[in-house]
């Protein structure tokens, strides 16, 4: 760890924050308003595949569509 704090040089940056959202509360504030927005104006698209395990239980992948026509393309 040493040596990556030494060759990357982390140590010397300095954060600046947004600036209409100079700390903490008003970063979380601006993000959830970008989130809402962004999900009205892009919402996602997918569908669902679920699978029963062998021990009873259940998993789901969810597959972004990004086509016209349903499940995702194999090269997508």
């Amino acid at each position: 760890m040493r040596s990556f704090i030494k060759e990357s040089g982390v140590k010397e940056m300095h954060y600046t924050p947004y600036l209409f959202a100079l700390n903490g509360h008003m970063q979380a504030i601006v993000y959830l308003i970008k989130e809402s927005i962004l999900k009205l104006r892009f919402p996602l698209k997918y569908e669902r595949e679920m699978f029963t395990l062998s021990d009873g239980g259940s998993i789901a992948l969810d597959w972004v569509i990004d086509h016209e026509g349903g499940m995702p393309r194999k090269n997508s």
